[in-house]
């Protein structure tokens, strides 16, 4: 399921973000990154305005986010510049991306919905040094269609991560 409307569960409740705020006062102020804001919300055309998870490399301070249709995104500068590390735009629905403390990265990334061939196939993929190359480590029985995917690692061990993902079928139940 997508949407978060309490009146509407199925695709069309959508709320779009209009940026990244960032704070350097331990929560207490907020600023929006220039960079990152929209002041038409209702034109889906940034990553920045479907970000599902930002995450900071424990080890370098990089900033890795989430973003629907465009995969996952880096900033090495503490937010003012983002650029594509892994996916492409219009080319997966979703995405997710954790941090083990070593720093090493891993994502995974759905497919597209639609006939479009993505550069990066969906699956799961592994990066050691900081997001310059993805490592594609997707397990043979990994299902052929896939939609969102939430990813952790252990903070006990950063070779252990952990997966949850939906592969798109429906189940109907009673809320």
């Amino acid at each position: 399921m997508r949407g978060n409307s309490g009146s509407d569960l199925g695709y069309t409740a959508y709320f779009s973000g209009n940026g990244i705020y960032k704070s350097t006062d331990n929560g207490d102020t907020w600023n929006v990154l220039p960079n990152t804001y929209s002041n038409n919300v209702t034109v889906y055309n940034s990553p920045f305005n479907y970000t599902l998870k930002i995450i900071v490399n424990p080890v370098n301070g990089f900033v890795f986010l989430a973003s629907d249709n465009f995969g996952i995104l880096r900033s090495t500068d503490g937010g003012n510049s983002f650029s594509l590390s892994l996916g492409g735009i219009n080319q997966h629905r979703y995405s997710d991306v954790a941090a083990a403390l070593n720093g090493n990265l891993i994502a995974v990334i759905s497919d597209p919905g639609d006939t479009t061939t993505p550069a990066n196939q969906p699956g799961v993929y592994t990066s050691t040094d900081n997001g310059d190359h993805w490592n594609n480590i997707t397990p043979n029985n990994y299902p052929q269609t896939s939609s969102r995917g939430v990813l952790d690692v252990a903070p006990s061990n950063p070779d252990i991560a952990y997966l949850l993902l939906f592969t798109g079928n429906n189940i109907n139940a009673n809320l």
